[in-house]
């Protein structure tokens, strides 16, 4: 029994050395200049794509039309443009999958205002 786990724990660990040895996978975006992409942008630069498995090379275009006439031209796999664009791209025929994530501020958990005396109280 201490041999078949012994030899259990090599094998995971010869596979884990085997997965870390592999090369990154290559992967090209198309990402907007402005503050919606500067996660992509940290990630290149801090090595967060890299550090799993992900080789992200970042294409800077102006627009989501640019951004979809790249990801039809093969020159990207991946865009990160505003959803609004993609409806139009797949009606004119581009094949592609969406992804839309949302994001909002989450709402107070008790909403106050100040009554005429100025202490606060919930709101109704």
């Amino acid at each position: 029994m201490k041999r078949l786990a012994c030899l259990t724990l090599v094998a995971l660990a010869a596979l884990a050395l085997t997965a870390r040895a592999q090369a990154p996978i290559p992967l090209a975006a198309a990402v907007g200049g402005n503050m919606n992409h500067v996660p992509s942008f940290v990630g290149v630069e801090k090595g967060i794509f890299l550090k799993h498995g992900i080789d992200l090379k970042l294409k800077v275009l102006a627009t989501g039309q640019e951004m979809s006439k790249a990801l039809q031209a093969g020159e990207v796999q991946v865009i990160g443009s505003a959803f609004s664009n993609y409806p139009i791209a797949v009606e004119r025929g581009m094949a592609a999958k969406g992804v839309v994530g949302m994001m909002a501020t989450a709402p107070a958990a008790t909403p106050t205002s100040r009554s005429a005396c100025g202490r606060a109280r919930a709101a109704a």
